[in-house]
C-alpha cells in the first residue's frame, strides 16, 4: 500500500493573537456594542409585505413585486430573485407541445400557492437526487414562509 503523504495544497500561517481589549493583566475594557438596525429593517420589510400580500394567494405578477422589495432590501440573493422571478411561459416551446398550463401559472390572474409550489419543487429534486436543487429551493421556502400571514 502506497500514501501519498500530505496535501500540500492547503496554505497554513501563524499570526500572533492582538488582544486589544487587555490593558493590564486581568483588567478587560467592555466595549458598548449597538445592536444592528438592519434586523428591524429586515423584519420592517417582512411585515410590510406580509401585509400588503398574502404569499398563499398571489399572482406571478404580485411574486415578482414582493421579490423585487425583498432583493431591494439584501434579504434574497441574485439567484433566488432569478428562480422567483423566471416566468417560463416565455420559453420557446417544441412544435406540437401544449404550454397553456405554464400560460395558466404565471398568468396575471392566476393566484396560487408560492409555498406550496417551491416545496413541491423541492421535494422533486430531493426524489432525484438533486440536493444542491433541493437546497435552493428550500432556502426559497423558509424566505416566503417568513411572508406567510
Amino acid at each position: 500500500m502506497r500514501i501519498r503523504g500530505v496535501n500540500s495544497n492547503y496554505l497554513y500561517s501563524y499570526q500572533p493573537i492582538q488582544n486589544d481589549k487587555v490593558k493590564k493583566e486581568g483588567d478587560f475594557q467592555i466595549n458598548n456594542i449597538e445592536k444592528s438596525s438592519k434586523i428591524n429593517e429586515s423584519n420592517d420589510v417582512y411585515k410590510e409585505l406580509s401585509g400588503k400580500y398574502d404569499i398563499r394567494n398571489v399572482t406571478f405578477k404580485e411574486l415578482t413585486e414582493i421579490t423585487d422589495k425583498l432583493f431591494e432590501a439584501v434579504e434574497i440573493t441574485l439567484f433566488e430573485h432569478s428562480l422567483l422571478t423566471l416566468d417560463l411561459s416565455k420559453l420557446p416551446v417544441p412544435d406540437g407541445m401544449d404550454n397553456t398550463y405554464l400560460l395558466n401559472k404565471y398568468s396575471d390572474t392566476h393566484k396560487q400557492d408560492w409555498i406550496a409550489i417551491f416545496e413541491d419543487s423541492a421535494r422533486t429534486c430531493w426524489a432525484h437526487g438533486d440536493i444542491n436543487s433541493y437546497s435552493k429551493d428550500m432556502n426559497i421556502v423558509k424566505v416566503l414562509n417568513r411572508l406567510a400571514r
